[in-house]
């Protein structure tokens, strides 16, 4: 990747007009991003997230699966579907944790933490909290999905939402087999799309 953005730099104006070229010139606090962060931002939006998506399809296909009803209600009800995709990954999201190292000297949650700190944040348990979610582990697709973490903040569109197929049923004598850890989701599910 560094050689990527010594090429783009060589080209100069003749570097595509895209967004790993828009990169080379954004500034944060007024100061041009470093190699090692505009290679972290492009692995994070191509390999991170074909894993997540990755993840999200198994456990959403594994869930709708499992409940052949729920499937029908989201076939006959298509405008039902974007939240009961929110609802599903809510309870069993594709990330499990994040890490990021605190930027300056801050309080969470009444624990005072230095700048240069590592935390770790856990997706899938602030998504089960009751603080947050009454009947945290029930699903419920209706349900304000406003504290839903599973995006991060601000809306997503994934680029799997369209995926159609008329049927999912679960592969005969067959198990999901879940992800190992640091990962979620499913490292397989057998199904079978009709």
């Amino acid at each position: 990747m560094v050689a990527l953005l010594d090429e783009r730099r060589a080209l100069g104006d003749d570097a595509p007009p895209d967004r790993t070229t828009r990169l080379l010139h954004e500034q944060v606090d007024g100061r041009r991003l470093t190699d090692a962060e505009i290679v972290s931002i492009l692995r994070n939006w191509t390999m991170g997230e074909v894993g997540t998506l990755a993840a999200s399809l198994g456990i959403i296909g594994a869930f709708l699966a499992g409940h052949p009803a729920e499937q029908e209600r989201l076939r006959a009800d298509p405008a039902a579907v974007p939240d009961a995709i929110e609802e599903v990954l809510r309870l069993h999201g594709p990330l499990l944790a994040n890490r990021r190292r605190v930027t300056r000297d801050t309080t969470i949650a009444g624990q005072p933490v230095a700048a240069g700190d590592r935390v770790t944040l856990l997706w899938v348990p602030a998504n089960r909290d009751p603080a947050a979610f009454s009947g945290p582990l029930a699903y419920r697709p209706a349900r304000d999905q406003s504290r839903n973490l599973l995006w991060g903040e601000g809306l997503h569109v994934c680029p799997g939402a369209p995926l159609d197929v008329a049927g999912l049923a679960p592969q005969p004598q067959a198990t999901p087999q879940p992800a190992v850890y640091p990962a979620s989701g499913f490292a397989s599910v057998p199904l079978r799309l009709e």
